[in-house]
């Protein structure tokens, strides 16, 4: 699986629908609507990110 972000083939599965990028450090999760992206923050929450804010 790749990451829908960077690309990258360094993807980890971490719970149902649910994974981790390892290369660019974004956890994903992938439902019917579409996929869901988030960061990690400084408190080690997960905050979701628009499209608008991805960046490469």
């Amino acid at each position: 699986m790749q990451c829908p972000v960077c690309g990258g083939k360094a993807v980890g599965k971490i719970g149902s629908h649910h994974y981790y990028c390892r290369d660019c450090c974004i956890e994903y999760r992938i439902e019917r609507e579409g996929v869901q992206v988030f960061e990690i923050d400084e408190e080690g929450m997960l905050a979701r990110l628009d499209p608008a804010q991805i960046r490469l």
